[in-house]
């Protein structure tokens, strides 16, 4: 691009500019210091594309039977329930983080990163214990000849309890046992193929002794997950070993190992399958390896590299929104917050992962920071954060709790920076057309502004034509940070929004992996359509997981931190979701498909919502947890109506190309397998049960096609290697 689309100087672009202001001029602040009324202003190169999180165009160099076979093995060693498994560990990790520390600013990063190691050794010892026995004991048992029925029966015998462990430690285990049973099953199925890199004797010790080398590795990982370290990078792995496994050049760049989120969103949080991706390529590389030596070589380079992490983007953006929004409210009235606004764009521009590639970095902040400064500075100052934080708690923030005085004045400079950072996220999302000239990035930063300003401040400031509402709507509210103290991790919608669902709406509205919201209400509560329920609306920032926004929100039935699982409670809140249940199509977000698939995978302004249907109480207090131990005990269960964390009916698929084969698996959930069972017994028809399992595999098929198939999907061939 010529930088003569731009201008050389920064000041020449925000001096002879005059913004439009999305803030209503009816709009009045009283201030405590003159008593005068402060009017709100009258209406009157940036960024590229995000570095993606990995590149499927990543170039191969040929392919060949044994690279064909790899890619087809690590395909085929995914398993979702071990990505959920992995989200879980480091969930209960930072449980019992908090139920040590609380919110202490005290506690230094190095500081949190060894309680979590300390947290998680109990359970690599157990892993590792369990596979160094089972490696001797199964030291000269050859299973290269045993049919797939001899291999379920062989793991069955040989398969440990892990009962007197904590629930994600027992699901991380029982995942990992199922990680070795598919391990031995590819390399039975390799043998037989007769891949030169596979010998005819496969010792099942063999497979133990080598994988125990990689479950340290892997939980260093989960930890790194857990603190927002996990580089992006680590989606494509299974191509990056190929390519030095079968001694080819082409060495994938880190740039390359990136790939678009979709549609230039930014993920909130590190993706757990990229965990699980990693450690699925090195299992499978470990059959391909020329020898003892290179197999060695290959745990040594996971333990390696595994201390390898990028920055806390979202601990230093947390840092300087803390300095703006402080800076912001103390400066004096009208002063220009310019400077404040060049020293806090560069963190939200890190934590979003803008990599600015036209202009110089240093242009893009100030060309940004100019310009919103002139739209904030009538709302910077002591004098009018108390009223416009008042203007916000009036907006429905009385269940926040912050009874001191300087406490809510800061909820001003957070609806501050709160627009700011939802301006940022808007441009990037644009594309890079928008620096192709200068009055096309004008607008979109407008109405960016206008956007994220009408989300972030109370609907009475800002003109109706920008409202995420209808005027006078009784659910009208703002977006706050969350929660009130310590680091924030999220947004809250500042109404409770009561909804009565009716089962046509019930079957419009879709939660992840378009599970209708009828069975979502029976899986998750028991109860059925039509049903009276109260809404909780939330969107997620940059760091945000859904793990995290249900263990801190404490007043909502089903969530809080001595409750299990409380992220399965959360659906995606779409505009057609939100049309439907509040008749407010704007307080939905539209994201790509892919995000709706699975709250494990989300991305930075996704909104959520928890339905929670009348009559169900809040769980009862759980004990804190005493923190890392040889063998955590066991969680008592809370007492809660929330028959809730039933896992739905569904069908699965499994396209194996290599065998030409398409597998199907039917799982009905417990209450319709009774269904099934009562009609079964009372010797009726069985058109019910057929009726039944036909629409099972109708809601299936529709999320099939809908995008979202690899929530039910699995793909065995060597391209599926690079996604």
């Amino acid at each position: 691009m010529a930088e003569t689309m731009i201008a050389p100087e920064t000041e020449s672009l925000t001096d002879n500019f005059v913004p439009v202001s999305p803030f209503a001029e009816a709009f009045q602040l009283q201030t405590e210091a003159d008593g005068r009324e402060f009017e709100g202003i009258s209406a009157g190169s940036f960024e590229s594309p995000f570095r993606t999180e990995y590149d499927v165009q990543a170039t191969e160099s040929g392919s060949s039977p044994e690279r064909e076979a790899y890619q087809n093995f690590v395909v085929s060693l995914h398993d979702t329930e071990f990505s959920e498994a992995l989200y879980e560990v480091a969930a209960e990790a930072w449980t019992s983080y908090e139920q040590q520390y609380g919110e202490s600013e005290a506690v230094s990063p190095g500081e949190m990163e060894a309680y979590f190691e300390r947290y998680m050794a109990p359970l690599g010892t157990e892993a590792e214990s369990h596979f160094a026995r089972l490696a001797e004991q199964y030291a000269q048992h050859d299973i290269s000849g045993l049919s797939e029925t001899e291999m379920d029966r062989l793991f069955e015998t040989l398969q440990p309890s892990f009962g007197h462990l904590s629930p994600a430690f027992e699901n991380f285990l029982g995942g990992l046992w199922r990680k070795v049973k598919s391990v031995a099953s590819g390399a039975i199925n390799l043998a037989k193929k007769g891949i030169a890199a596979v010998g005819k004797i496969i010792p099942l010790g063999w497979i133990f002794d080598k994988l125990k080398g990689l479950i340290r590795p892997l939980l260093k990982r989960v930890l790194q997950y857990a603190l927002s370290r996990l580089p992006a990078s680590l989606q494509p792995y299974a191509n990056k070993l190929a390519n030095k496994l079968f001694g080819e050049t082409g060495e994938t760049s880190e740039t390359e190992l990136e790939m678009p989120t979709g549609m230039g969103e930014a993920l909130a949080h590190p993706d757990p399958d990229a965990t699980q991706r990693e450690f699925d390529a090195r299992a499978a590389s470990l059959f391909f390896a020329r020898d003892e030596a290179e197999q060695e070589a290959i745990a040594s380079e996971a333990a390696g590299e595994a201390e390898q992490t990028e920055t806390d983007r979202f601990a230093e953006l947390d840092t300087a929104r803390e300095a703006f929004v402080r800076d912001i409210v103390s400066l004096p009235r009208g002063q220009d917050p310019t400077a404040q606004m060049e020293n806090f764009l560069p963190a939200v521009m890190a934590a979003l992962k803008i990599g600015v590639t036209i202009i110089g970095r240093q242009r893009v902040v100030g060309f940004l920071a100019g310009y919103l400064a002139k739209l904030i500075t009538p709302y910077v100052g002591r004098e009018v954060a108390k009223p416009l934080s008042d203007a916000i708690v009036s907006a429905g923030m009385g269940l926040v709790g912050l009874e001191v005085p300087a406490e809510r004045e800061m909820l001003a400079g957070e609806a501050i920076a709160n627009a700011v950072e939802g301006t940022v996220r808007r441009v990037a999302e644009q594309g890079e057309h928008v620096f192709e000239d200068q009055r096309l990035l004008e607008a979109a930063i407008q109405e960016a502004f206008a956007e994220a300003a009408s989300e972030s401040f109370p609907p009475e400031m800002i003109r109706e034509s920008l409202h995420e509402v209808s005027a006078k709507s009784a659910v009208a509210g703002t977006w706050v940070l969350r929660p009130a103290k310590g680091r924030r991790r999220y947004k809250r919608y500042t109404r409770v929004i009561d909804v009565t669902i009716s089962r046509q709406i019930g079957d419009a509205v879709e939660g992840f992996g378009c599970l209708p919201l009828n069975e979502f209400l029976r899986a998750r509560f028991g109860v059925s359509t039509p049903v009276r329920a109260k809404a909780y609306l939330f969107e997620a920032i940059c760091g945000t997981t859904v793990s995290a926004i249900a263990r801190l929100e404490k007043g909502i039935p089903g969530l809080g931190p001595g409750v299990q699982k409380g992220w399965k409670l959360f659906l995606p809140l779409t505009r057609q979701a939100a049309g439907a249940l509040f008749g407010e199509p704007d307080l939905g977000r539209d994201v790509a498909t892919q995000f709706l698939m699975s709250p494990h995978r989300i991305v930075v302004g996704q909104r959520l919502v928890v339905l929670i249907p009348e009559g169900v109480r809040p769980p009862s207090p759980v004990p804190p947890y005493p923190g890392p131990q040889p063998h955590p005990a066991p969680q008592p269960k809370p007492n809660v109506i929330i028959p809730g964390r039933g896992r739905p009916s569904e069908v699965n698929l499994t396209l194996d190309f290599p065998a030409s084969q398409i597998r199907t698996y039917i799982y009905l959930s417990e209450r319709d397998a009774q269904v099934v069972a009562q009609s079964i017994r009372r010797g009726e028809s069985a058109t019910p049960a057929i009726i039944l399992v036909r629409n099972i595999y109708v809601a299936t098929l529709r999320s099939m096609l809908s995008g979202n198939a690899r929530k039910h999907v699995k793909v065995v061939h060597e391209a599926a290697a690079q996604e």
